[in-house]
């Protein structure tokens, strides 16, 4: 399966416009009044329907025998 193919199945991919905030009878969800705002989205942003792809090509091979990892600065115990 290609990478899009299951990107489109992902049960987080949002296939279809959200709820209104009048569509949710749950009385433990708060709605803020922002949502009844007619442009909610900041000027030069867009709606996405999916969780963004920060990485498409998955992780990197490490040779754990040859890795290591430090902290030192300004931490009370390198």
């Amino acid at each position: 399966m290609s990478f899009l193919g299951s990107l489109f199945k992902n049960p987080k991919y949002q296939a279809g416009d959200p709820r209104k905030p009048e569509e949710i009878a749950d009385p433990d969800v708060i709605i803020s009044p922002n949502t009844q705002l007619p442009n909610r989205i900041p000027p030069g942003q867009t709606r996405t329907r999916k969780w963004p792809v920060l990485n498409a090509h998955g992780t990197p091979e490490i040779e754990l025998g040859s890795w290591s990892f430090e902290a030192d600065g300004l931490v009370a115990h390198p």
